[in-house]
Formats: C-alpha cells, structure tokens, sequence
C-alpha cells in the first residue's frame, strides 16, 4: 500500500493540496482501523491494509515537507529535529496508550478509539494549513549590522542590549503597536532573550523598542539570520515611522 501510494503520490499533488490530502488520508486511515475491528476475514483485512499504507505514506510525504518548507534554512537542522521527535515521541505514547487500552478493553475497542481519535485530531487540525502560504518567504535576507563602537564590543563582549526610535503619528498608535508586536517573533526568533516595547509619556508618538542579545557575536548573526519575510513585517513597521531619518538604532554592551 505504502509502495502503490509512493507512485501515485505525484499526481495526488497535483489534484488535491495539502491539507486536503493530509485529511482525506487520515478519514481513509480511521475507517481502515474501524473496518479491523470489525472484519474477521484474512483477506478483507489484507485488502484494507493498503489502504492503510497508502494513507500512511501519503501523510508521512506531506509532514515532512511542511516540516521543510516551515523552517529557514539556518535553522532548518534543528527545526527537523524537533519536529522528528514530537512525530516519534507521539507515535510511542500513543502506542503505549494503545496497548494499555487493548490488554484491558480487548483489541476491537483500542482499534476503535484510535479511529475516533484519528477523526477528532484531523477536524481539529484544520484550524493549522500545511499549504503554502504566498505571505510567507524564509529566503535569506541578511543585512548589514554596522560596524562595532569600538574594539571592545567584538566576539563574545556582551550581553548587548539594541533600542530603536521610532517617531509615529498620534492617529497611527494603534497600528504601530500592532506592527511593532509582529517584530518580537522576529527579534526572539533570530536569538533575542527579551523583547519590549515603551511608549514616552512626555512625547506621545515616540516608542523604544528594546531587545537583549547574548553577545556582539550573536548579534551579527541575528542580522545574517534575517528572512524576507522578516524583512517585510521590519518594512510594515518602518513604513509608521515618521521624521527626516531612519529609525535611531543604538547598541548597548555590558562593561567588562
């Protein structure tokens, strides 16, 4: 079944999307398991079972690929490694939940409920899409961190705390602040320990936003780890900033 998925796996992708497969696959999968409690005949059971296979590789082939395409490429190794154990540990307490039910309850019943539970779990994963999105674009966008302030701030000189001014129109507070918050997932993701965002109550319309990065080091590859799509939510908040210059970017070092 697995096999017989593999070869016809091409053109499923060119009908169905994604997500569309990953729950077609998972319903095949569930009424194969609540067809095994049922059938007692070999052959049926055989019959069935490739149907078993099919989905399994099907779902198995879109994962992987989800996984993949999800992940920037500087990240990518341990993204998948996350992602293979949360998909094997799952697979074995499953299996242990699966057995403790089956030595109890008998095999009928555990085939069942890992049906229902197989049903439940694909509804309710429709809410997370597995298709590509056009917003999203992991492909690297590094730029230019600037040079040090001085000698002293380079390798592993830090903690560096980084702040930038931003002056905004009184009427765009609430969208800034909406824009600046998306900034966060991007400083944390590129390897900022804490993030914030503060508001001057003597000069409305200006906010600091701060961000603390273990050393110099790391903070330039935070910049060589940026994406166009963290690009592009920098250019969102950017494009509230009011004033004859950029935003003011100051970086801060620890003293020795």
């Amino acid at each position: 079944g697995a096999i017989g998925g593999a070869l016809v796996l091409p053109r499923l992708r060119q009908l169905l999307s994604p997500d569309r497969l990953v729950l077609g696959a998972s319903v095949i999968f569930a009424l194969v398991l609540f067809a095994m409690s049922v059938f007692r005949s070999f052959a049926l059971i055989a019959a069935v079972l490739l149907f078993a296979g099919l989905a399994w590789i099907v779902v198995l082939s879109v994962l992987n690929g989800g996984a993949q395409r999800s992940s920037a490429g500087w990240v990518k190794a341990r993204a998948l490694a996350v992602y293979l154990v949360v998909f094997f540990g799952a697979m074995a307490a499953g299996s242990a939940v699966w057995g403790q039910i089956a030595s109890l309850k008998g095999t009928d019943l555990a085939l069942q409920v890992a049906g229902s539970g197989m049903l439940l779990a694909a509804v309710a994963a429709l809410r997370w899409r597995l298709a590509d999105s056009p917003d999203l674009d992991l492909t690297p966008s590094p730029h230019d961190a600037g040079a040090p302030l001085s000698e002293e701030t380079t390798g592993d000189r830090g903690p560096v705390m980084i702040t930038v001014e931003y002056h905004t129109d009184p009427g765009d507070a609430t969208a800034f602040r909406a824009a600046a918050r998306e900034m966060r997932r991007v400083r944390r993701r590129g390897g900022a320990l804490s993030w914030g965002l503060f508001e001057d109550m003597e000069a409305p319309g200006r906010y600091v936003e701060t961000f603390v990065i273990e050393s110099w080091l790391e903070h330039l590859r935070q910049h060589e780890r940026f994406s166009a799509n963290d690009k592009a939510i920098q250019a969102r908040v950017h494009a509230l900033h009011r004033g004859p210059a950029p935003p003011r970017v100051r970086h801060l070092v620890s003293p020795p």
